[in-house]
């Protein structure tokens, strides 16, 4: 085995490898700048790096190429993104702006630890060991959907790995039949009509409630699990299809359209499960009693015994829960006393902000103020899908002074990049929440204007989902003054 020496070297005295298995071999290092650059997404890697830093799990393989030079055989894409952001003028012409940014920061990297190999040969079986699959074992295992989604702090697939866990406690699917159904469920819940027909909110297991009561939930949610296992709803169903399957379960008899206070479909520490793998069928030794989203914050939460119907605690003043639970709270050091809990009053209206309100008169547009001012004052209560509309013709509206073409969705639009640098937002972690209401929002618009059954009937949901969105309501008025 050859020897692999450690060092700290400039950024400078690294070059890229033109013969990178990569991509075909090329005859200068701004041939294989240009090619990293328009194909291998180098300005987003530049732009990690210098927010999170370079990845201490991955390290950068070179190898000797003069006195005090050398090329790298590994990390050609990092190495590519920390020497534009050091010299953004090395860079192709319509990202210099970009780099220029980058390089203003001051977490930009000078210098970085290496491996320094003898030659070729001695990293090719290393570089298999990473780039060339599993090979029986030998080499790097790529995470499946459901692995991934179980690492990342914010994922798209959260709500979806949440909803087959509890279908799996409840004994409705087991975990062979779960296997590659993930991006399904995904698919199906990333739909506010069919979020809807489940009652559901939230978007991870410690959020995650229903409005639904929990026999009517247990039934629906077996509807859409039976179907995801029999293979009669699949990944690539569009909103028609979906729609469609959610208007079929509303038409079943059994299901019910009676809506109580949101409660947590499982809390973790709450939980346990007699499941067994060969016999999916549901249990009811799981989530019996279900907990308030408001009292599952508690790290000190208790829970007690459902009491008969005529002793239950109430949970408001006539609202008693679909389960009658009383629930308790325990301090430090406190006697334990039970209590009862009242519930938030639901909305009556969307929230409108004098300063909107102040930005879209400066603008300006008779048309987005009046908009404006019905979904601020019609009831939400009684005209969840006309505000829906309405919130979806506002944001077309105001986007469409925002230079949007006719040709683009609002969402499409209103990238991350923009939000970040036209708008001034915050990067991509601070509007994750700003794109997800922006794409119920459209979606909810969408279903409610164009299908003949489907609508959005979640107030709570787009209350949220405005309260949300205000400061890029904010932001784009500001930035559409005088394109009336």
């Amino acid at each position: 085995m050859s020897s692999v020496s450690k060092k700290n070297i400039s950024i400078n005295r690294i070059y890229l490898d033109i013969n990178n298995p990569r991509h075909e071999k090329f005859s200068s290092q701004s041939e294989c700048i240009n090619y990293l650059c328009q194909k291998e997404n180098v300005l987003n890697l530049a732009k990690d790096i210098i927010n999170k830093g370079i990845n201490p799990l991955e390290s950068i393989g070179v190898i000797k190429d003069g006195p005090n030079t050398y090329f790298s055989a590994e990390g050609n894409r990092r190495i590519c993104a920390l020497k534009l952001i050091n010299d953004p003028e090395l860079a192709p012409a319509d990202l210099r702006r970009e780099f220029r940014k980058l390089n203003a920061n001051p977490n930009k990297i000078d210098s970085i630890e290496v491996k320094i190999f003898e030659n070729r040969d001695s990293i090719r079986v290393w570089l298999d060991r990473t780039h060339a699959g599993f090979d029986e074992g030998r080499g790097r295992r790529q995470w499946n959907s459901e692995q991934k989604t179980r690492n990342s702090k914010y994922s798209k697939n959260d709500l979806a790995l949440s909803i087959l866990d509890i279908a799996e406690k409840y004994g409705m699917i087991s975990k062979k039949q779960r296997e590659k159904k993930l991006s399904t469920v995904q698919r199906y819940l990333s739909n506010p009509v069919m979020r809807d027909t489940l009652g559901i909110s939230g978007s991870s297991e410690e959020n995650i409630a229903t409005t639904l009561h929990l026999e009517d939930f247990k039934f629906t949610l077996r509807l859409f699990i039976d179907s995801l296992i029999n293979g009669s709803i699949y990944t690539r169903d569009n909103v028609d299809i979906i729609q469609d399957f959610s208007a079929k379960i509303r038409a079943n008899p059994r299901y019910s359209n009676k809506r109580c206070e949101a409660w947590l479909l499982f809390y973790p520490s709450n939980i346990t499960s007699t499941v067994k793998e060969d016999s999916p069928t549901i249990e009811n030794n799981l989530l019996e009693t279900p907990v308030s989203p408001a009292t599952a914050q508690d790290d000190n939460f208790t829970r007690t015994e459902t009491p008969s119907n005529d002793s239950a605690g109430t949970l408001g003043t006539n609202d008693t829960h679909p389960n009658n639970p009383v629930l308790a709270h325990s301090f430090n050091n406190a006697s334990k006393k039970d209590t009862s809990i009242s519930p938030p009053k639901k909305p009556l209206l969307i929230r409108g902000t004098p300063e909107i309100q102040e930005a879209l008169s400066e603008i300006p547009s008779y048309k987005l103020q009046n908009i404006y001012y019905s979904i601020c004052t019609i009831s939400l209560k009684d005209h969840t899908p006309l505000l829906t509309v309405a919130a979806w013709v506002f944001l077309e509206t105001l986007t469409a002074l925002n230079d949007r073409n006719e040709r683009t969705d609002f969402v499409s639009f209103l990238n991350a990049r923009r939000m970040e640098e036209t708008l001034g937002l915050g990067p991509r972690e601070q509007t994750k929440g700003i794109v997800e209401a922006l794409k119920r929002i459209s979606e909810g618009g969408n279903s409610t204007k164009h299908n003949k059954t489907s609508s959005h009937f979640n107030s709570e949901s787009l209350f949220n989902d405005l309260e949300t969105l205000s400061p890029l309501i904010l932001a784009l008025a500001k930035n559409a003054k005088g394109k009336s």
